[in-house]
């Protein structure tokens, strides 16, 4: 059996103020081993156990009644942890003095070892402690702390006063004490337990003897924590723990705190700049009371914002985020720099400190708003950013992107390219069933502009049975160029678009078509309600619409109860189909219709309705015609092959057609009357119809009167010969 010698150094205090000692074992020179446990031995040449009373490395609490307790004799052995067996022989101090030395002989080893230290006075064992440690411990010369504890049975208490600064900010202490396997807590409150704001009496009763830890634990105000402490308490038999032995063998009445002893919580940053170049260094500042801050949109689509600051106190952290998605930063030079990203539409910009306390925090924030989102067939709601190089899947995500952001956004333009199914939209409300894309409000939405690019776009109805977009409460929506509304379908009214409560949709180009109303008017576009507005130029085609019922009418464009239309330019709308009134246009309830160029109808795709194939001027309603603007190749089923002006019935309200500038109404057709224009009046209600001299009602046809139909309305400057020519007979037939 084979035998190896361990030389301890024993350091101690003679004096052991407090019945827990600390033993550090320390390996004295590496290639220490030893095989599996039970067999074989350990080799190696010294093990260090520095023997320390508490208080010289750290602080403790113990009973003022334990002070100047002293240890006659320390006993030192070492054990197989499986069984109580000893390796080797004890090792003891009789009357320790300063320092002594002392040599182990280990005939056996194992894997898993463990140390008991034993103190004695006299022939009692006063206090006693143990740890396990393995071979490897030994080898890689591992350090072991030993706590040594009070023997003995009953309780003691616990009386110890902790004071702190006033700069601290405490609110609340709460004490938590486990020894003796008994666990108190303590809670100060909002501070009417406090000797002053600064002090603090910690009090247990009935505290089993034995050694263990007092946790401390201090917050500020709404619980914020702001530092926590962990302290070995002894406690003897009735004996009460009421002072502390800090390091260096001081005593005192009160554990002193000061203010470093707390965690900071500060959560500034500095240095914070933000600029859309790499090395741009337009700095943010925020004031004390500010967290926010808007950059200016610079007129242009930006795809990244280069974001840099500092932190001002060790043991800060920090995220940022963009969207809810995290961003990368790297540190160098003293500054946390990130390259973030930018979507189209609304950005939000969070950047979270915390302080060192790992709980106070704060959330600065910056935004940003591009006004050009990209929309693409090929996109992706998931990953996409809406921009061009990674556009959106769906007009919904574009819309959410600037939803509720006007004051950061004031107006957006939504570019799309490919063809987007509906199917694929949602609607933003679900009180609006019957729309695929709904834009509600100044409030809500910026001022949007829809157009194709960066190649066409469609937005298609198909198979969703819902009109395409529905523009309400106020919103201002424009349709730019190479984008295509089509094949949407309603049940009611606005197979493509229905604008109401005041909205504003301005079509400068782009095209509405193959869009159908079942049973409702406005196969194409519905307006309606007192303040919605329609502007129509440029190049805009509104065509090929339907009214599948005939009781409704504007297969083309429905204008409705005190809503307005204008059209301009090189508008165009032809080509629209059904319903009883306005193939082309139905203006109805008091609205207006002003045309000032553009043209109602084509020679190769008519609008046909029963009446008013053209347009349809109904129930105190208004039409005017100027410049340029051209009504011609529209059929009516009964009268008004290009205009039926009819004042209503039942309850009538007089309406009002008038013709200025070089308009000119040709080439329509009527089954029965008006070939150009038909006006018809009833109960004294009466409606007008006004030409200049510059304008013409020409090359129309009806079975009576090819040019002009008057049913008790009052025509002005309607001449035969003059402005009203080259009609079928009778050019103008009276009734």
């Amino acid at each position: 059996m084979k035998h190896s010698n361990f030389v301890m150094n024993i350091l101690y205090a003679a004096v052991l103020p407090v019945a827990a000692a600390v033993f550090l074992f320390v390996s004295a020179c590496g290639n220490i081993t030893a095989p599996s446990d039970g067999t074989g031995t350990i080799q190696g040449e010294s093990l260090t156990i520095r023997i320390t009373g508490p208080g010289a490395d750290s602080r403790t609490a113990i009973p003022s009644d334990a002070i100047g307790f002293t240890v006659d004799k320390y006993e030192v052995g070492l054990y197989k942890s499986t069984t109580p067996e000893l390796i080797g022989t004890l090792a003891t101090v009789e009357n320790p003095g300063a320092s002594e030395s002392l040599t182990l002989s280990v005939r056996e080893g194992g894997t898993s070892l463990q140390v008991i230290v034993r103190a004695y006075r006299g022939s009692t064992v006063a206090a006693i402690g143990r740890t396990s440690l393995t071979n490897a411990d030994i080898a890689a010369g591992n350090s072991v702390t030993v706590t040594v504890s009070p023997v003995g049975e009953g309780t003691g208490s616990v009386r110890l006063g902790v004071t702190f600064p006033a700069s601290a900010e405490i609110t609340k202490v709460t004490a938590d004490l486990d020894c003796g396997g008994a666990s108190f807590t303590h809670t100060f409150g909002d501070g009417s337990t406090l000797i002053n704001p600064q002090k603090i009496i910690v009090t247990f009763s009935s505290v089993g003897v034995g050694a263990g830890r007092l946790k401390l634990s201090f917050y500020r105000s709404g619980d914020v924590p702001a530092a926590v402490f962990s302290e070995s308490v002894n406690v003897w038999q009735n004996a009460e723990t009421d002072t502390w032995i800090l390091p260096g063998m001081n005593i005192s009445q009160s554990l002193d705190l000061s203010a470093s002893d707390f965690y900071d919580t500060t959560v500034n940053i500095t240095g914070l700049t933000a600029a859309f170049t790499s090395g741009g260094n337009n700095e943010i500042t925020f004031s004390s009371e500010q967290t926010s801050y808007t950059i200016n949109n610079p007129g242009s689509s930006q795809t990244n914002l280069f974001v840099s600051f500092a932190l001002p106190m060790e043991g800060q952290n920090f995220t940022v985020t963009r969207g809810g998605t995290t961003q990368s930063f790297t540190y160098s030079g003293g500054r946390y720099t990130g390259t973030i990203p930018l979507t189209g539409g609304y950005n939000n910009i969070i950047i979270t400190v915390t302080a060192p306390n790992k709980v106070s925090l704060k959330r600065y924030f910056i935004y940003f708003g591009n006004s050009d989102i990209y929309v693409s067939s090929n996109g992706s709601d998931t990953t996409g950013l809406g921009t061009s190089a990674s556009p959106f899947k769906t007009v919904g995500k574009a819309l959410s992107m600037v939803s509720g952001q006007r004051s950061i956004i004031p107006t957006a333009t939504i570019h799309i390219s490919g063809i987007l199914n509906t199917i694929d939209e949602y609607s933003s409300s679900t009180t609006t069933p019957q729309t695929n894309i709904y834009i509600a409000g100044q409030s809500t939405y910026p001022d949007l502009t829809f157009q194709g690019g960066p190649s066409p776009g469609i937005i298609d109805g198909s198979g969703s049975g819902k009109n395409i977009m529905m523009i309400a409460n106020g919103a201002n929506v424009t349709m730019g160029s190479n984008l295509t509304l089509q094949n949407g379908t309603s049940s009611t009214s606005g197979g493509g678009v229905y604008i109401w409560g005041g909205s504003t949709f301005t079509m400068t180009g782009g095209v509405i078509t193959g869009n159908e109303a079942t049973l409702g008017n406005g196969g194409g576009v519905c307006i309606s309600g007192a303040g919605s507005t329609f502007t129509m130029k440029g190049s805009a085609a509104i065509y090929r619409n339907q009214c599948i019922s005939s009781s409704y009418g504007g297969a083309g464009i429905y204008v409705g109860s005190g809503a307005s239309f204008s059209m301009s330019e090189n508008a165009q709308i032809y080509g629209n189909t059904g319903g009883k009134f306005g193939g082309g246009v139905f203006v109805v309830d008091e609205a207006a219709f002003t045309m000032e160029g553009g043209t109602i109808g084509k020679n190769v795709s008519p609008n046909t309705s029963n009446s008013g194939g053209g347009v349809c001027v109904y129930r105190g309603s208004t039409f005017t015609m100027s410049g340029n603007a051209l009504i011609a190749y529209n059929e009516a089923e009964t009268n008004g092959g290009g205009v039926y002006v009819f004042s209503g019935n039942p309850d009538p309200i007089p309406c009002v057609f008038t013709m200025t500038g070089s308009a000119r109404i040709e080439n329509n057709k009527a089954v029965q009357y008006g070939g150009g224009v038909s006006v018809v009046s009833r109960n004294a209600k009466i409606s007008t119809f006004t030409m200049a001299t510059t304008n013409r009602v020409q090359n129309n046809q009806a079975a009576s009167g090819g040019g002009v139909h008057n049913s008790s309305g009052i025509l002005t400057g309607v001449a035969e010969g003059s402005t009203v020519i080259n009609n079928t007979t009778p050019q103008i037939y009276i009734e």
